[in-house]
């Protein structure tokens, strides 16, 4: 058994959303306020509960739901059954303050507990042949209204995805899955699926398989229970009834390290109260011995990261399933395949421009790579274009995306978006995302027949062909968001608020400064425990700019700097696992020089970051309604700060962007706002920092307790958004300036 003392660092969520030009807080699973009064003189107000549209919501809405921080909330807008992920105060009931020039056994924070597993990872562990089934409700933003003001689109308070996870008692390729007797095909022709999957496509004996679908029936919200069978060429791999509940202690996100010879988990208690977890299967073994976690107890609103060594490395495209077992609480089970661990720095450059054709457009290539870019968006016939555009370069994409880009140390973002796009590609090391599709979340429906189904379908299809090639698809739409959330290895999504970029939120309304944050977060929430890689705004030729209407001037509108940055440092604060860009056109660059630099540089700090983001994720939320956003980002040898202001005295608005004014948000003068992180027990803090252009800072904090807290950190427009650390290990500092140097 893993021995940690007993831990009880408090997190809370707040949220504060932008509507009508002022920010309101709340979360779900909302039931009542309370003020926490922390010791930086600012309040913080703890919400719980939360309710949806409708009575079968059990959504985890933040926006209808939305009150402002002092008001009482209304019953009528609180919602029941999902929390949303967590905010942070002080938990620590000491009071002693220790100045960072202070030295406890050579730490800033000394680690209370350490972990001491009584299993090996080679020890035998028994197999448990029962069926686990975990129901999320999609999280969508009742205050984001989508779509038109006659046509808007329904808020998805029906049904939900399911994650549904046991041992196949026959092997052999799956010839048919049936939910409730019923076929699925013949569910996804009578559209009362969106998606399924079932995986490993080939089954064996005795291991590990996992079935996820989404629905948007109501009737899974009336019941508890429902009937799986899996059929192979074998036989009956299962048949029998599962139980379901919608997820309290949800898997947050899973993850493989070290080599893929460690299992990396992240969870969280999002009830009201201590509950106690009694066992960790991983592939349907009993590891909880193997384990190392903070103790068995996990206190309301807290994250945990449970690492599990395993016997033998892993590689990508293995099934993986992981469930962990709560008292007096339904199951918390989820199945995935191994993510390569990669994070990458993408653009979806303009296709005709070619920066990843090194040697024939060497300088705008060498200007991309200064800049951070180490993968690019590419089809197909992407190699053809370029030697057309650059004579003497290749025209074979075998050639470019193997022998080339293995040479350069290039990744590919690749479409795969018809049946045309899959060629013979024998070496996919190179491609780091077989892309599925961009925004095609327009609608659930293609000529009748589900949409996310034929997405999960060309995923199926990569699998079988190169199973270590994970996929993807792009997303725009909050509410048809989770319908989709699932169907491929990795979510995208995008949703820009500067310089007048399109939206899909009802016209007549600019997004919120926060806009991109809450749209990405959303992401995080439906696809949980998967992979999401984010897009942030970047420069592009196009939409964007405008002509004045009867005159025909054109104005060129590209995000400021700083509107640049609160977007990328979004990308970060959600728990995304790579980041994407759109776009970064050259006579864009050439004209707004002053937002490619700080490109370059955030660029850089995200390459400092890369491998604890990529086995990270959120470990609280903290925020001040008109102040800042902050998050949170947690791994096992690094704990980051993540922040930026929201203190505007300038708002664009729809009319102005209508009239191709040429308008950008404005940040008042400098606000210093101070900001607690709660620090786990086992974690030990050597260091803190803070990191900018590539270079670690020194930054002012202090302790109390447990609790680190950076007061009075300055934001304003020219420092809009600001990165700290706290590491495990003075060598980590060392790790990250190597990678910060190119």
């Amino acid at each position: 058994m893993r021995v940690f003392g007993i831990f009880a660092v408090s997190t809370v969520l707040f949220f504060f959303a932008a509507c009508d030009k002022k920010e309101t807080a709340a979360t779900d699973d909302l039931t009542t306020d309370e003020t926490v009064d922390d010791d930086d003189g600012t309040d913080q107000t703890l919400l719980e509960g939360d309710e949806g549209e409708s009575d079968q919501s059990d959504t985890s809405d933040i926006s209808d739901n939305m009150v402002d921080e002092d008001s009482a909330l209304s019953d009528d807008l609180l919602a029941d059954d999902q929390p949303g992920p967590t905010d942070e105060t002080d938990g620590s009931d000491q009071s002693d303050d220790i100045s960072p020039d202070e030295d406890l056994a050579g730490l800033v924070l000394p680690a209370e507990t350490t972990c001491q597993p009584s299993a090996a990872p080679c020890d035998a562990a028994p197999v448990e042949t029962n069926i686990y089934a975990s129901y999320r409700k999609d999280f969508y933003y009742p205050n984001y209204q989508e779509g038109d003001v006659i046509n808007p689109i329904p808020a998805p308070t029906s049904g939900g995805r399911f994650q549904i996870t046991g041992i196949a008692g026959k092997g052999g390729t799956v010839t048919a899955v049936k939910l409730n007797g019923v076929n699925v095909a013949d569910l996804l022709t009578q559209t009362k699926l969106d998606w399924y999957h079932v995986y490993p496509l080939t089954l064996t004996e005795g291991e590990a398989f996992w079935v996820n679908f989404h629905s948007r029936e109501a009737s899974w919200d009336s019941a508890s229970n429902g009937q799986l069978t899996v059929e192979t060429g074998e036989g009956t791999a299962f048949s029998g009834p599962f139980n379901y509940a919608v997820n309290q202690v949800p898997l947050k996100y899973v993850a493989f390290a070290d080599d893929y010879q460690t299992l990396i988990i992240h969870i969280e208690n999002r009830t009201q109260n201590p509950v106690t977890l009694t066992k960790l299967l991983y592939n349907g073994r009993d590891v909880t011995a193997a384990a190392c976690m903070a103790g068995d107890i996990l206190q309301p609103n807290v994250n945990m990261l449970i690492t599990v060594p395993l016997c033998e490395a892993v590689s990508p495209g293995d099934p993986w399933t992981v469930t962990a077992l709560v008292n007096g609480i339904g199951p918390s089970t989820a199945g995935g395949r191994v993510i390569r661990d990669f994070y990458p720095i993408e653009t979806w450059q303009s296709d005709d421009e070619c920066p990843y054709y090194p040697g024939y457009n060497e300088a705008w290539y060498t200007d991309h790579r200064a800049h951070g870019f180490d993968t690019f968006f590419m089809r197909p016939t992407s190699a053809g274009e370029c030697s057309s555009n650059f004579p003497g370069g290749t025209g074979d994409i075998y050639e470019l995306l193997g022998p080339i880009f293995e040479q350069y140390g290039l990744q590919a973002v690749l479409t795969f978006e018809a049946n045309n796009q899959f060629l013979d590609y024998t070496d996919v090391s190179n491609i780091a995302v077989a892309f599925h599709a961009d925004e095609c979340d327009d609608n659930l429906l293609d000529n009748g027949y589900p949409k996310p189904e034929t997405r999960a379908q060309y995923a199926r299809r990569t699998w079988e062909t190169w199973p270590d090639l994970p996929t993807y698809i792009g997303g725009s739409r909050g509410r048809y968001n989770g319908a989709f959330a699932g169907a491929t290895d990795i979510q995208g999504f995008d949703y820009y608020v500067a310089a007048c970029a399109p939206h899909i939120t009802v016209a007549g309304t600019h997004p919120p400064l926060r806009g991109a944050f809450d749209q990405l977060l959303l992401v995080h929430e439906n696809h949980m425990p998967h992979t999401t890689w984010a897009y942030t705004q970047g420069l592009h030729n196009g939409s964007w700019n405008a002509t004045i209407p009867g005159i025909g001037t054109k104005v060129y509108r590209q995000p400021t700097p700083a509107e640049f940055r609160i977007q990328a440092l979004s990308v970060l604060m959600v728990g995304s696992k790579g980041i994407m860009y759109f776009q970064t056109d050259k006579e864009m660059v050439d004209m707004f020089p002053a937002t490619w630099e700080e490109i370059g540089k955030t660029n850089r700090e995200i390459h400092g970051l890369k491998p604890y983001l990529r086995e990270g994720d959120i470990h609280a939320i903290i925020q001040q309604e008109g102040q800042f956003i902050a998050s949170v980002i947690r791994s096992r040898e690094m704990m980051a700060l993540v922040l930026f202001s929201t203190h505007v005295t300038n708002t664009p608005t729809e009319q102005q962007c209508l009239t191709a004014q040429n308008v950008h948000w404005a940040w008042g003068d400098t606000t210093l706002v101070t900001v607690p992180v709660a620090v786990p027990p086992e974690f030990p803090v050597a260091e803190v920092w803070e990191l900018r252009d590539g270079q670690f800072l020194p930054a002012n904090y202090s302790v109390n307790g447990r609790t680190v807290t950076f007061p009075d950190i300055a934001l304003n427009e020219q420092n809009v958004g600001r990165i700290f650390v706290l590491i495990s290990d003075p060598a980590i500092k060392d790790d990250m300036l190597g990678r910060m140097e190119y």
